[in-house]
């Protein structure tokens, strides 16, 4: 992945370092008509106290740019635009959300970079992207490991599973929690955001109309809590997870009923204990190349990239079907080692198949195999004293589907038994039934056990 944690219980101090970039969950393409910036690795290096379990208070009010971060490493910002759009005076447009007042042109995942070439998220279309093709289960076995109908971010209650985490050391959960706060048996619901649109004006704000319609401001919500069961105004709550059974406050991405993203999606306008926000939002030039101090430069650690993923395949029965992984190595040259692996069950486990360590797979398709999954595992450089930064990296999984038989039998040979004269007819039958079985006629059956006589000629 592109970033690393590391916790002290020492000092309650949680670690997050790396280049920012969503490997292993992909962005979409940058410069676009909307975003003139580009995607570009940094350095993020960045640590806060950890206060999972606990429930103290220390509300501030959240400013403008980052709040947390992933946990792939992007950078999470508020939902504030700042000064883009050119808003009226006093009021920031809100740049979050599938209809967000003013397009920095995001892609799918809700991320984008700003003038720094910094990416980051600023909603919860980010989950969607972790789950597509179930692409961080493989980097991470927090996710890998359990799953809710086929949801890696979901563990098998349903409750949401972290996503990441505030800069003031409360995790970030998804949007699916308990009904009861205090009770780890009650049903999973998705929560709800206790932010309403203001019914008036805020002072000093144009009246709503087309040109500025209600909520295109951040200045036009307010916290009510009108909404039963409702977060509070941090838009989290103390209560109980599967990672926290004696309780923990979290925070909690918001959504509407179809599951997408709601004011104010992350944070509310208030923290429950200060930010411990990064200078600059987390940013900083990576290192340059080279050390810069007149001597050999130093060693940079070789990366690995993966410049072409497995796809999905359809093919019929008793046909091969291949996968292939393209990768190499950065920034020198290296050897690669290559392990494919299968997962029969939706992506929970996963097995090594043997002898299978090219970077193509050839398999023969049989008909129980659709909806098998394949990923190759790929580790290196070999041979060299220093790792790939990031090895083992796991590709993104391609999906079998088989149609139709492929079977082959020959049913000319198959026994029938003929009740009516007690024997095996060795005509040809008909197989209708699943799995190929012969279709054994049961009408009037009767084993006379008076006298069993059994010719064996």
């Amino acid at each position: 992945m592109a970033a690393t944690g590391s916790y002290n219980p020492g000092t309650k101090v949680l670690t997050v370092t790396g280049d920012g970039m969503p490997t292993p969950v992909s962005a979409g393409t940058f410069p676009n008509g909307n975003n003139a910036n580009t995607i570009a690795a940094y350095t993020f290096n960045h640590d806060f106290v950890y206060r999972g379990g606990e429930n103290t208070s220390g509300a501030t009010t959240v400013q403008i740019g980052a709040i947390g971060v992933a946990s792939n490493g992007v950078v999470i910002f508020n939902p504030s635009g700042g000064d883009a759009g050119s808003p009226p005076a006093g009021f920031h447009y809100v740049a979050a959300g599938n209809n967000a007042p003013i397009n920095l042109g995001e892609d799918s995942c809700g991320g984008t970079p700003n003038t720094n070439n910094q990416y980051f998220y600023d909603d919860s279309r980010f989950i969607e992207c972790f789950k597509n093709n179930q692409v961080i289960s493989g980097y991470n076995d927090y996710y890998g490991s359990s799953q809710y109908n086929g949801d890696n971010m979901r563990h098998p209650d349903g409750h949401s599973k972290i996503i990441g985490f505030c800069f003031d050391g409360y995790p970030v959960y998804g949007p699916w929690a308990y009904t009861d706060p205090n009770s780890n048996t009650s049903a999973v619901i998705r929560m709800i955001s206790g932010y309403t649109v203001r019914e008036d004006e805020a002072n000093g704000r144009p009246a709503y109309d087309l040109t500025y319609p209600a909520g295109c401001f951040v200045e036009d919500w307010e916290y009510t809590g009108v909404n039963a069961g409702a977060l509070d105004t941090h838009n989290g709550r103390y209560c109980k997870t599967p990672e926290f059974p004696n309780g923990t406050f979290a925070y909690f991405v918001t959504e509407d009923g179809s599951g997408n993203p709601i004011f104010p999606f992350m944070v509310g306008f208030t923290s429950k204990q200060a930010l411990d926000k990064p200078d600059n939002d987390g940013y900083a030039p990576p290192p340059e190349a080279g050390g810069g101090d007149g001597g050999d430069g130093g060693t940079q650690t070789p990366t690995l990239v993966i410049t072409y993923q497995p796809v999905n395949a359809t093919v019929a029965a008793g046909n091969t079907q291949n996968f292939n992984v393209v990768a190499e190595i950065q920034p020198e040259a290296g050897t690669i080692a290559y392990q494919w692996q299968v997962s029969t069950d939706g992506g929970f486990a996963w097995s090594n198949l043997s002898g299978d360590t090219n970077s193509t797979l050839t398999i023969l398709a049989v008909a129980y195999m659709t909806g098998y999954r394949y990923r190759c595992i790929l580790t290196g450089p070999v041979g060299a004293a220093t790792p790939a930064d990031n090895s083992p990296l796991a590709s993104n999984l391609a999906i079998l589907t088989v149609t139709g038989s492929g079977s082959g039998i020959d049913y000319a040979s198959i026994q029938k038994w003929d009740s009516n004269v007690g024997t095996f007819d060795m005509t040809p039958v008909d197989v209708s039934r699943d799995n190929n079985n012969p279709d054994f006629t049961r009408n009037n059956v009767r084993f006379d056990n008076t006298s069993e006589n059994f010719d064996m000629t």
